[in-house]
């Protein structure tokens, strides 16, 4: 029994499927990678009146607020029924 448990996914076990595998594998590991930094260069190459990452710095600005001793809500939120005000934490 010196096999190692391993040996059941050597190339010469997987005959013919073994190029298929590691073609796929490949092309799997590229394909993420690009996903990856796509989705990276969005979130980063937010600009000025994009309406991606709004909410980022909406809930960042509140965050910030709330952590320097000041609320989370705005006061006439918290008084009752209000109109939904733009850059404000609904």
């Amino acid at each position: 029994m010196t096999r190692m448990a391993s040996s059941a996914f050597a190339p010469a076990r997987l005959g013919r499927w073994a190029r298929p595998i590691r073609l796929g594998l490949a092309l799997f590991a590229v394909l993420t990678a690009v996903a990856f930094v796509w989705r990276l260069w969005v979130v980063l190459s937010v600009g000025a009146g994009s309406v991606v990452g709004v909410d980022r710095g909406i809930y960042k600005e509140a965050a910030l607020r709330w952590a320097g001793g000041g609320f989370w809500f705005y006061p006439e939120q918290m008084a009752g029924p209000y109109t939904i005000i733009h850059q404000r934490i609904c």
